[in-house]
C-alpha cells in the first residue's frame, strides 16, 4: 500500500493514490489504528509493512544491547550501534528483496561488502584460528563463500543464485570463520525447517524448479550468531545435548 514517489516523494496508497499523513506513518501503531487498511479506499495494507517495522525495531534493540555488551563508553557504544544497525538493517532490505522477487538486489549487497570489510574492526571474537582478526575474517569469507560459488557455477545459476554466494562472503567478512560456520549452519537448518514447515501446510509445493529464498535464512543466522554469541564449537556443545 505504501510507496515514495522519488527521493523526495511522499508516501501514498497503492490503491487509490492517497497522500498519507503523518499520523498513518508511525510504524506499527498506524497499521492498528486503521485496522489494517487504507483510511480513504479502505484497501489492505500489506502485513510486510508492519512486520518489516517491527523487524526493523528489534534489529535496533539487539543492535543497542549488543555493543552495551562489548563497549565501555558512550563514544564507542554510538559507534558500534550504528555500525550493527547498518549492517541488519542492509541484511533486512537484502531479505525482504529476495522474498518479493526472488533475487538479491546488487545494490545494498555491495554496500554491504563496504560495510563488512570494517567488521575485523568490531570483532570482539576470541575463538579466531589465527592471530589477526583481519586475516581471519578475510580467509573466512574466501572459504565460505567458495561452496556457494562452485554450487552456482556448476549448475549454471539453477541451484543457486550468485548473489547468495556473495551474501555468504559478507558474513565471512563480518563473522569470522567460527562464527561464519555456525550462522551458515544456522541458515540451512531454519531454512529446511521452514520447508518441512510448508509442505506440512501444502503452502508450497516442492519440484526441482522450486524456488525458496535463501537470503532470510543467511540473514537470520547472520544475526543469531552475532547478537547472541553463537561459534561452532557453542554449536556443537548445544548438539551434544541431544
Amino acid at each position: 500500500m505504501r510507496t515514495g514517489r522519488g527521493l523526495g516523494g511522499r508516501s501514498m496508497c497503492f490503491s487509490c493514490g492517497k497522500i498519507l499523513r503523518a499520523r498513518e506513518l508511525v510504524p506499527i501503531a498506524s497499521f492498528l489504528l486503521l485496522r489494517g487498511k487504507c483510511a480513504r479506499c479502505r484497501e489492505r495494507i500489506a502485513l510486510q509493512y508492519p512486520l518489516v517495522e517491527a523487524l526493523t525495531g528489534i534489529l535496533f534493540m539487539l543492535s543497542g544491547m549488543y555493543a552495551n555488551l562489548v563497549t565501555d563508553t558512550l563514544w564507542q557504544w554510538l559507534l558500534y550501534f550504528s555500525f550493527y544497525v547498518a549492517v541488519f538493517s542492509t541484511f533486512l532490505i537484502i531479505a525482504v528483496y529476495d522474498i518479493r522477487h526472488k533475487i538479491i538486489p546488487s545494490g545494498p549487497l555491495y554496500f554491504l561488502v563496504i560495510l563488512s570489510l570494517f567488521a575485523p574492526l568490531f570483532s570482539t571474537a576470541t575463538g579466531t584460528y589465527f592471530s589477526s582478526p583481519w586475516i581471519d575474517h578475510v580467509v573466512a569469507a574466501l572459504v565460505l563463500a567458495a561452496p556457494f560459488a562452485g554450487i552456482w557455477f556448476a549448475s549454471r545459476g539453477r541451484l543457486m543464485g550468485f548473489g547468495d554466494a556473495k551474501l555468504v562472503f559478507c558474513i565471512g567478512l563480518l563473522l569470522g570463520l567460527s562464527s561464519g560456520v555456525a550462522a551458515i549452519l544456522l541458515a540451512f537448518w531454519i531454512g529446511a525447517v521452514f520447508g518441512v514447515i510448508l509442505l506440512l501446510l501444502r503452502k508450497y509445493t516442492l519440484t526441482i524448479k522450486s524456488e525458496l529464498p535463501f537470503a532470510p535464512f543467511l540473514a537470520l543466522g547472520a544475526a543469531l550468531t552475532l547478537f547472541f554469541h553463537i561459534d561452532i564449537a557453542r554449536l556443537s556443545l548445544l548438539f551434544s545435548w541431544f
